[in-house]
């Protein structure tokens, strides 16, 4: 699994997440939800992000795709990762 969506899985709770709606991806129905990391808003200083969009296969209920951004002082890393169903599977 992905670093960023393991990250995901553990640290649900320090994420918002918000259903966008039912999108269409490679022929099949797929729940689109976009996430991102909660902040402190009582600390004034600037804390590091993240943000992103799960593709979720809505039968299968397995992630297809993962977009996320993550940023810090002056970086940012952006992540892609698309999983292939193969024997029944998504690798």
């Amino acid at each position: 699994i992905h670093n960023g969506l393991s990250n995901l899985k553990v640290n649900s709770q320090q994420y918002l997440f918000t259903l966008d709606g039912i999108t269409e991806l490679d022929n099949q129905e797929i729940y689109k939800i976009s996430f991102q990391l909660k902040r402190d808003t009582s600390v004034y200083k600037t804390l590091p992000g993240a943000e992103g969009t799960l593709y979720i296969d809505t039968k299968t209920l397995a992630v297809v795709r993962f977009n996320e951004l993550r940023y810090q002082k002056n970086d940012t890393l952006r992540t892609s990762v698309i999983y292939r169903k193969y024997d029944g599977r998504y690798y």
